[in-house]
């Protein structure tokens, strides 16, 4: 059992499954295990149709170089990955900030564009080297206010949950 199901407009009904779900201002042992029950269904949902969909691109649209390995087709992926996350593989980013994430990416992304700068600017010239610098100012200066934006927004959502919880207390 994952939930209750009680008839359309039913207030009765309704009414004794709120007072079987909650005994003494608590979640009664059954609503706790309906919600656990709940909890690991939600958190595995869409992974058959997201892998399956994934795969489904991979062998249609992209069209990969030789020495690349080819994706699995769909039927052969193994039904274990097909039925929940490999929350495992995530634990590094849910331990980290979202600032420390998006500062990581950044600093990546700089690594791969000065290196293609770099090749840009062997390949073509001093020239195209000159534009292209001017165009990765403008991109490292878009960059911080996206950066600056994404802190703000971050420290609004806190002040904002802070606000809630600090009403909620005084309830």
């Amino acid at each position: 059992m994952n939930g209750y199901l009680f008839p359309k407009e039913n207030l009765k009904a309704l009414t004794q499954i709120v007072l079987q779900a909650i005994s003494k201002g608590t979640l009664s042992p059954l609503a706790r295990n309906i919600a656990s029950i709940g909890k690991s269904t939600s958190k595995n949902l869409m992974v058959l149709e997201t892998i399956e969909g994934y795969a489904t691109l991979l062998e249609n649209v992209l069209k990969l170089p030789s020495e690349v390995a080819l994706p699995k087709a769909v039927p052969e992926i193994p039904p274990k990955l097909k039925k929940e996350w490999c929350w495992n593989l995530f634990k590094a980013f849910l331990n980290s900030t979202h600032e420390d994430v998006t500062l990581k990416s950044y600093r990546y992304l700089n690594k791969v564009e000065e290196q293609w700068n770099h090749e840009q600017g062997e390949s073509t010239g001093s020239i195209a080297a000159t534009d292209d610098s001017f165009s990765y100012d403008i991109w490292v200066e878009e960059k911080n206010i996206l950066m600056l934006n994404t802190r703000k927004r971050r420290e609004e959502e806190e002040v904002r949950v802070c606000a809630v919880i600090n009403i909620k207390s005084k309830f």
